[in-house]
């Protein structure tokens, strides 16, 4: 299904449920399009912050802490890359002001 101009992915109505209430952690194959389907997602939100490991000026942003509060949707991507600390960086994500967070792992 189209949606202004762009596919529609069939998990996004579920996602969205779900973001609603929740942390979401999304996994998959390299190359299967989380990256693109979690900016779709980011459309959704009002306030949406991206981040991503592997720029390095968010990566800053990521080790400082510093992500924007007001985000409704932070998209953690490449997190997995984070040494020794995705776990911790999910708790930390998950209890900042922040309340929604998409973090986009990768299979290495």
């Amino acid at each position: 299904m189209r949606e202004s101009g762009r596919m529609q992915r069939y998990l996004e109505p579920q996602l969205l449920r779900d973001l609603a209430c929740k942390t979401v952690v999304l996994t998959g194959a390299r190359q299967v399009g989380k990256t693109t389907l979690a900016r779709q997602l980011m459309e959704r939100f009002e306030r949406a912050q991206y981040l991503n490991w592997d720029v390095p000026a968010d990566r800053a942003v990521l080790l400082r802490q510093s992500w924007n509060p007001a985000a409704k949707l932070l998209v953690l991507d490449e997190i997995h890359k984070m040494p020794a600390a995705t776990p911790a960086a999910l708790r930390l994500a998950c209890t900042t002001s922040a309340p929604r967070m998409a973090p986009r792992w990768t299979s290495a």
